[in-house]
């Protein structure tokens, strides 16, 4: 790698750690040019604006997610065994990029123009990725679902959903949060027939009838919102 673009990589990592650490909008560029040593002219040089840096913290978390979520696609492999890959992969990239990760989850809303371009665009293909994956699985007879939308976003929000409470020095490897992951996706978690349990919830349908009503909430008492 050229002196440039490391210097560049090192500069987008500091501001991915101080962005995660207070946000983006209390991290100022001075506080930034201060933690990588160098001059705001110098830093504009190597990156741009505030948004460009944000747009550029999107980039390095998400490019290798796509870049290796292709080759899982393209492998020889049953859709189940592509899609367990696939979660591994994940969880592999957030366990090295997890601050990368979790700046995009929070501030991508600040991105405009072409790095909020980048950034749905970016999305979207992951997205492409997993419902690939769902339909060949589905058609080799390994994966079976009732909607392609509905087992994609499973399969999407039960991994994006750990980036906040994700721990890469916890007891758990990558490969070991995937295959927990992925069984609870692929198992479920309920013991009995899925019909038995539809039929009881018809018969408790009527309790939602009232249950919608805002009326019949109650009132929670939140002491700790009064202080």
């Amino acid at each position: 790698m050229k002196k440039f673009d490391q210097r560049r990589l090192e500069i987008i990592d500091r501001a991915a750690h101080l962005f995660a650490a207070k946000g983006y909008d209390a991290t100022g560029i001075a506080e930034l040019s201060d933690a990588v040593g160098v001059g705001r002219g110098t830093l504009y040089h190597y990156i741009g604006s505030k948004e460009d840096i944000l747009a550029e913290i999107h980039y390095r978390a998400n490019t290798p997610l796509l870049v290796l979520g292709r080759e899982v696609q393209d492998l020889d492999e049953s859709g189940a065994v592509r899609l367990r890959l696939l979660s591994e992969v994940f969880f592999e990239v957030q366990y090295r990029l997890l601050e990368h990760s979790r700046v995009v989850m929070y501030e991508s809303k600040r991105l405009t123009g072409a790095g909020r371009e980048g950034y749905v665009s970016t999305q979207r293909e992951f997205r492409d990725v997993v419902r690939r994956i769902l339909r060949d699985g589905e058609k080799d007879g390994s994966l079976r679902y009732d909607d392609l939308f509905l087992a994609s976003m499973a399969f999407l929000n039960l991994h994006v959903g750990t980036l906040p409470w994700l721990d890469p020095a916890g007891p758990l490897s990558p490969s070991q949060l995937s295959a927990g992951m992925c069984a609870v996706l692929f198992e479920g978690i309920a013991a009995g027939d899925r019909a038995d349990v539809e039929r009881a919830v018809k018969r408790r349908q009527r309790d939602l009838v009232r249950w919608r009503d805002p009326a019949n909430w109650g009132v929670i008492d939140m002491p700790q919102a009064r202080r």
